[in-house]
């Protein structure tokens, strides 16, 4: 009955549905892409780099003195006993210097890496555009494809490295070109010169001491469950276990910020459907006043009256809602395998901030089901009204209306 009841005004009940489906076409998109960019960025820093979480001596990532490096021995010892096998840490020596190349200059970040386990992280031997990889043993570094460029440098050239070491020992070095990266992050494409670990313990004169432990999980939502394992089993006085949150809290912050911003635009759409929506049940509820008294009088209970509107109310935008999330879907799915290149200012306002100048979405069902839901219980809250206005209709004054 509810169902014949909404066709009764085809043009009107057509209009209704399209606006909710717009406006759901328009959440989920909308959704779908910051969901997507943003985590497009988290990854880009963690997972790509600096991993999802890290260990260190206490106090080293506030201070980043070679100092404060560690053995890595205890941790290593420890760690094989307790994480699970697809969980992996791996061994860093990070620090910064002076790169000299002919008349140009550059501050840089050395990393010092363990050539075959930084491939499980950072797939580093995947990134090299220009060059061959270097292994344990090579002399040569990798160099990002910015830093080339503004260096001036070329393969087989020598880059001179200079900073300070371990305990203020000179570290001083002369390292030939072996490749050229191409990072995800356009900062590290901009400073990054990476060598393997024993030549950079050699540079710095570290010994056998690291700086740090990346933590490689196979999925974001384990993260919690391995870092409590850690902090369990290390002596958090003398080592830090900090997961991505705090190791760029300004990131994750500005995810948040954002967010909570783009909700108030999505608030003010769903205001909109709401009153569109109402106005629908208003109109549908008023023309069919003389009918409802007609039956009320013949002895229709006015609950079961109340039950058929409540229904086309909910039948009317849920109808809108699956029409939107069936338009969505084929939309954020092609966004989601073709993410979309930035280009001119929007671009360089990207890589300002460290970020890849691509829009990302998150091909994720949750979203178009919250969009579902939410359109749910607006309906069922907008569909209160003809169920009170049956209830307290007088079906003498109907009639005469």
């Amino acid at each position: 009955m509810a169902w014949r009841n909404i066709w009764r005004n085809r043009r009107r009940t057509i209009i209704t549905v399209s606006a909710i489906a717009l406006a759901v076409l328009w959440s989920s998109v909308l959704s779908s892409v910051q969901r997507g960019t943003w985590d497009h960025i988290i990854d880009n820093v963690s997972k790509f780099y600096l991993g999802y979480g890290q260990i260190h001596t206490k106090g080293f990532w506030g201070e980043q003195s070679l100092d404060l490096s560690m053995d890595p021995s205890e941790i290593l010892s420890l760690s094989d006993s307790i994480l699970p096998t697809d969980v992996h840490l791996i061994p860093r020596l990070e620090s910064f210097a002076l790169a000299s190349y002919g008349l140009q200059t550059k501050g840089v970040l050395v990393l010092g890496y363990d050539p075959e386990q930084e491939n499980q992280l950072t797939k580093l031997e995947s990134r090299i555009i220009n060059g061959t990889y270097a292994n344990a043993g090579t002399e040569g570094v990798l160099i990002g494809d910015q830093l080339a460029d503004n260096l001036k440098i070329i393969l087989e050239d020598s880059l001179v490295l200079v900073g300070q070491g371990y305990h203020g020992q000179n570290a001083v070095g002369k390292y030939i070109v072996k490749g050229i990266l191409h990072m995800r992050n356009p900062d590290l494409n901009k400073q990054m010169v990476a060598m393997p670990l024993p030549i950079a313990q050699a540079l710095y004169g570290t010994g056998n001491l690291i700086t740090a432990f990346a933590i490689q999980v196979p999925s974001r939502p384990r993260l919690p469950q391995i870092m409590n394992m850690l902090k369990q089993k290390l002596d958090t006085a003398k080592f830090e276990i900090m997961d991505y949150n705090e190791l760029i809290p300004e990131l994750v912050d500005a995810a948040k910020f954002d967010t909570a911003s783009s909700k108030i635009i999505l608030y003010v759409l769903y205001m909109l459907i709401s009153f569109g929506l109402f106005g629908t049940i208003v109109m549908m509820t008023k023309e069919r006043n003389y009918e409802f008294g007609v039956l009320t009088a013949i002895g229709t209970e006015k609950i079961k009256l109340a039950s058929i509107l409540w229904i086309e109310s909910v039948l009317i935008a849920m109808g809108g809602a699956w029409v939107g999330i069936v338009l969505s879907l084929p939309m954020v799915n092609y966004l989601f395998h073709h993410p979309i290149p930035l280009s001119g200012v929007m671009a360089k306002s990207y890589e300002r901030f460290g970020i890849e100048p691509v829009i990302y979405t998150a091909f994720n069902y949750r979203i178009f089901l919250e969009q579902a839901a939410l359109i749910f219980i607006i309906a069922a809250m907008l569909g209160l009204y003809p169920v009170w206005k049956t209830i307290k209709l007088d079906s003498l004054k109907a009639m005469r209306s």
